[in-house]
């Protein structure tokens, strides 16, 4: 009995999913040879499959590498705070901690890996590197840390709205 392999590749975890069948995998595994594109990007291209569950196989793929963190013993940055807006930070439960080197480091929980994912790849111009933080702790800790700016994003949000 061969034991089972932890990192699933994409087409595997689409395959499962009943995103895609193993003859797909294979054209798509075909031009990805000829033009180096992403899997997910030419599986989209290709045969339809959402971007939604793209992004979920790649949340799925990367969840193992993902570092459980305690936000009380994080420090955040100052230069993080303005990077989400309030909405951003609740509709995507994510929150800046600090720069490291290259990469922006984001808290987020394991059932919004995948959201927060797609939405910081179309976000910010630089490497984001995910930790997950418990849910209630990550919630508490952005109504906390968004407290000040919370009213002055919804007054503008009113502003905008009339």
């Amino acid at each position: 009995m061969t034991p089972e392999r932890k990192d699933r590749l994409m087409g595997e975890i689409l395959v499962s999913e009943g995103f895609l069948t193993e003859m797909q995998v294979e054209e798509i595994l075909a031009e990805q040879r000829h033009n180096r594109k992403p899997f997910g990007l030419l599986a989209n291209m290709m045969c339809g499959v959402p971007e939604e569950e793209i992004w979920k196989a790649y949340a799925h793929q990367m969840a193992e590498y993902v570092e459980e963190i305690d936000l009380v013993c994080e420090v955040r940055d100052p230069r993080v705070a303005d990077i989400l807006t309030v909405r951003e930070a609740w509709s995507h439960l994510m929150m800046p901690l600090r720069i490291d080197g290259d990469a922006l480091i984001v808290a987020t929980s394991r059932g919004r890996l995948a959201d927060a994912m797609a939405y910081a790849h179309g976000r910010f111009n630089m490497y984001v590197h995910f930790v997950y933080a418990d849910r209630i702790q990550l919630e508490q800790y952005i109504m906390e840390h968004y407290v000040k700016t919370r009213d002055k994003s919804v007054r503008g949000l009113e502003a905008a709205a009339q």
